[in-house]
């Protein structure tokens, strides 16, 4: 009998105590413990398992009640080092999917929403006597929607540390989501300014901190963001570390299909939303592997189109010279080649950005990397069925 689809949902405790559908991607935690990096960037495209990944590590690392039911059956639980840390650190554990107001004044307030959710959550440990007297009245001010953003993270993981006498684990998703929605809306600088503030004193010689963690699309360019923050390691798309751990690998996709009875859709499954390639690991689109499960048996369709925005690719590509020319090598099949950079630099964002954009969001796959100098060009092709889909459907209709 195949395990219940609780479709959309990306809370781990949900999906284990429900007994419903999970991949085991647990192992993502000792790739976090082992990696050389004391701050880990992921950056992947949308519904590739980011968030999901994140509360994993939440329910694992984080102080509290027993959750040992949670793990018991997974991988992870074999693994007498990872073990060593399970349940022992204190979790500040952030989203910033939801920075999507138009002007920066409500954005702002959304943040302040976000982060005095999470000084709400650490009660206990703010008003702990044996945190310093100003460490906590800065958290009750953040408590009440004031204060100083730049102390916050700081200040918090201090407060933890104190209080439970274990370095923290910092958790950010979506990390970029809040900037790409202010370069949109045109107050990119002033939301630059502030991420700065917020995250460099709790990512950079944090003596409170024990491993950070941050997912989002892009690579945002360390001029605009992550200036001086040199401890940060980014492992893309392109990487070779983590490529396991965000969408189905064809093994997994296989296992899945036979616990469906469905092992006879394997090829048609393939056309349709095999392709990605991350690092050197064959790649399926999660998203769209548990949509087509969750209904009858069927031909292939594209479930990933409407699950995001696509406003920052498509102002690019109706600025771009010679795009439709290259979108439509694309469509018959062919490849093309383009320069790639990982550091996406929003604040002097060109057309010939496009294609890294792309890559990186998903609409695009690298079949092939290759350094001239300091610079990566990449050759680059349509993943899959769903993918041409959506570039014939959606982008040309743009052009």
């Amino acid at each position: 009998m195949p395990r219940p689809i609780l479709l959309g949902r990306s809370v781990f405790p949900t999906l284990r105590e429900g007994g419903s559908l999970y991949v085991d991607k647990s192992l993502f935690v000792r790739e976090v413990l082992v990696a050389p990096a004391e701050v880990m960037l992921c950056p992947r495209p949308r519904r590739f398992g980011k968030t999901l990944n994140m509360s994993m590590l939440q329910a694992f690392f984080e102080v509290g009640p027993d959750r040992s039911h949670l793990f018991r059956d997974l991988e992870i639980w074999q693994d007498e080092a990872s073990m060593a840390h399970f349940q022992r650190h204190p979790v500040i554990a952030l989203t910033f999917k939801d920075l999507k107001q138009r002007n920066w004044p409500d954005a702002l307030q959304r943040l302040r929403d976000i982060l005095s959710t999470e000084v709400a959550r650490h009660e206990t440990a703010t008003l702990d006597d044996r945190v310093d007297r100003g460490t906590r009245d800065r958290l009750a001010s953040m408590l009440m929607g004031k204060g100083d953003l730049g102390s916050f993270l700081l200040d918090l993981c201090r407060a933890l540390h104190v209080h439970h006498g274990a370095p923290v684990i910092l958790l950010i998703d979506e990390y970029d989501s809040g900037i790409l929605n202010a370069w949109e809306h045109g107050h990119y600088d002033e939301a630059v300014e502030c991420f700065r503030a917020l995250l460099a004193p709790a990512l950079k010689d944090n003596p409170h901190l024990f491993k950070g963690v941050m997912t989002g699309i892009l690579r945002v360019a360390r001029e605009s963001m992550f200036s001086g923050l040199n401890n940060v390691q980014v492992y893309s798309l392109l990487h070779r570390r983590s490529t396991e751990y965000f969408g189905f690998t064809e093994p997994e996709v296989i296992a899945l299909l036979d616990e469906f009875g469905r092992s006879a859709e394997l090829d048609e499954v393939r056309r349709w939303y095999n392709g990605y390639r991350f690092g050197e690991t064959i790649v399926y689109n999660p998203w769209s592997i548990i949509s087509l499960l969750a209904e009858p048996p069927g031909p292939g369709r594209p479930y990933w189109l409407n699950t995001s925005g696509n406003d920052l690719v498509r102002s690019l590509l109706l600025q771009g010279s010679g795009v439709q020319g290259a979108i439509s090598t694309l469509l018959r099949g062919e490849v093309i080649t383009a320069e790639i950079r990982e550091e996406v630099p929003l604040r002097d964002l060109r057309p010939d950005n496009a294609w890294s954009l792309l890559l990186f969001a998903g609409y695009l796959k690298a079949t092939e990397v290759r350094w001239v100098g300091q610079r990566m060009f990449a050759a680059l092709a349509l993943p899959n069925a769903e993918i041409r889909g959506i570039w014939e459907a959606a982008f040309a209709r743009w052009l």
